[in-house]
C-alpha cells in the first residue's frame, strides 16, 4: 500500500474508516480500530490527492489522468484531522525562538 490522499467516512456502517488514494492506482478502505485495510478499487493510474465535496458528501480522487468521485450510502466524507507536530519540529521551533530572542536582547540603541 502506498497511500497519498485520504478522506474519513462520517456516518453509516463505515463511520471512522479511512479511504486512501494510493500511488499504485488502488483505493483502500482502512479500519483504524482493527488496523486492517481492504482494497475496494483497482486499475487506476497514479493516485494522489483527495478532497471531500462538502456540497454532497462525496470524495474527489485525483489521478494522473482523471478526477473521480467516490460516494457511499448513508454517509459522507470529511477531511482527515490535521497532523500533530513531531517533537523534533517543536524542539527546532523552540531553538529558533531562543536564538531570535538572544539576538533581540543583544541589540543596543545608540
Amino acid at each position: 500500500m502506498a497511500p497519498d490522499g485520504s478522506g474519513v467516512i462520517s456516518g453509516g456502517q463505515f463511520n471512522g474508516f479511512i479511504v486512501a488514494n494510493t500511488n499504485n492506482g488502488n483505493i483502500d478502505l482502512i479500519d483504524p480500530v482493527k488496523n486492517t485495510f481492504t482494497t475496494i478499487a483497482t486499475g487506476g493510474t497514479r493516485g494522489d490527492y483527495t478532497s471531500p465535496d462538502t456540497t454532497n458528501g462525496t470524495l474527489f480522487l485525483d489521478y494522473s489522468d482523471i478526477v473521480a468521485r467516490l460516494s457511499c450510502p448513508n454517509c459522507s466524507f470529511v477531511p482527515p484531522p490535521p497532523g500533530v507536530p513531531e517533537p523534533a519540529t517543536l524542539l527546532l521551533l523552540g531553538s529558533g525562538l531562543v536564538v531570535l530572542t538572544g539576538v533581540a536582547l543583544r541589540r543596543r540603541r545608540k
